[in-house]
């Protein structure tokens, strides 16, 4: 029996169920609740209700898989054969050898579910992966012949990026940033081009320049999930100082553009504050971009017509003539800015399109921990 203290771990939990249930065992779709499923395999309970309800006694939220490998491995072995009685109760053939790799891929309690749990504690008694190799030359053949690496590839990368061995680990990163990069490049707009956000999301988590490039890049994805992981890293980037990186002025540069690009949604006027206060302090570091956009925002709507045809930044602030000049004096030190501009923002539209006609929702206080 595992207890939370809300909702957020359990969710995601059930929302991987769902994404992985049908690829193992087809003839589950309709038959069987991801929800449900997620319960008994957590809890013991038969529904989601039930699950939530017990919650209520929980004094201490409990272990999650990456906590303490004995009781990782007493909780998997439980999770295999609750996922394998649910399963053939509701009529779903389900051999303990499938149901035992789909609760691997799954891993219903991991903290880090993308992270194959096994090979982590084994990671941490060597000292690496012992496949550091393996994976350099892996990222180079792919990237040399243009083709996508494997689920199983996908992961090697991944676990590398975490958990290589020091003498690798700076290298590996650099290389699966690159890696990731040109995939995401090659695949844009494509739903193929989840495996490049996939290895730079693991590569920003020790690299804040990538996590800045991430957050823009995910502003031009293909779904909204994408677009609010995009809000949350610009949220979190933006909360943090990078002035002593040496890569400072381009980690500032990324936010702005990803932050511009978000706004350019029906973004909520908290959101365009957020924008604004961003925009401003990249601004004051003397970059041309950051100083353009507030230049359109704080421009009198009927004085910018040419400036902003499409009603992209009218009327989401306060007009301030003072500050439209002072930002516009920043650009006016680049002739291309306005076309530069006009390019992203095109880009950002059409990302906006593609990604669906409803808003971005703000995260709030949903946001709870085991």
């Amino acid at each position: 029996m595992m207890y939370f203290k809300g909702a957020r771990i359990p969710t995601q939990t059930a929302e991987r169920c769902a994404e992985l249930l049908p690829k193992y065992f087809p003839d589950a779709v309709d038959k069987i609740p991801p929800k449900d499923l997620t319960a008994f395999v957590l809890c013991a309970l038969e529904s989601w209700r039930d699950m939530k309800a017990s919650w209520t006694t929980a004094a201490n939220p409990s272990q999650l898989d990456e906590d303490d490998e004995a009781n990782f491995i007493a909780t998997r072995s439980e999770q295999i054969a609750r996922t394998h009685q649910f399963l053939t109760q509701r009529g779903v053939e389900a051999a303990v050898e499938l149901a035992t790799a789909f609760v691997r891929a799954w891993q219903p309690s991991a903290r880090c579910p993308e992270l194959d749990v096994e090979n982590y504690f084994a990671a941490q008694k060597d000292g690496g992966t012992r496949r550091e190799r393996e994976c350099m030359f892996l990222m180079g053949l792919r990237d040399k012949t243009s083709t996508l690496p494997t689920e199983p590839e996908v992961r090697l990368i991944v676990e590398n990026v975490h958990w290589a061995a020091p003498a690798w680990s700076e290298i590996i990163r650099m290389k699966a940033g690159e890696f990731a990069l040109h995939v995401i490049a090659r695949l844009k707009g494509h739903e193929q081009a989840e495996i490049g956000f996939r290895i730079l999301r693991a590569v920003s988590l020790f690299d804040p320049f990538a996590k800045a490039r991430l957050a823009r890049l995910l502003t031009v994805g293909w779904n909204r999930k994408n677009r609010q992981q995009a809000w949350d890293l610009v949220i979190q980037v933006s909360e943090e100082s990078f002035d002593e990186n040496p890569l400072a002025d381009l980690i500032y540069h990324e936010l702005a553009d990803a932050a511009a690009a978000l706004a350019t949604s029906d973004a909520s006027p908290k959101q365009v504050s957020k924008v604004i206060r961003i925009l401003e302090g990249v601004a004051d570091r003397g970059y041309w971009k950051a100083a353009l956009y507030l230049y359109h925002y704080y421009s009198v709507p009927s004085e910018a017509c040419d400036d902003d045809p499409d009603k992209v930044y009218s009327n989401k602030v306060a007009p301030d003539k003072e500050k439209a000049q002072r930002y516009r004096a920043i650009v006016s030190r680049y002739p291309n800015a306005e076309y530069e501009l006009s390019m992203a923002m095109k880009e950002a539209r059409g990302a906006n399109d593609n990604a669906g006609a409803e808003p971005v929702g703000e995260r709030g206080d949903d946001k709870e921990g085991a």
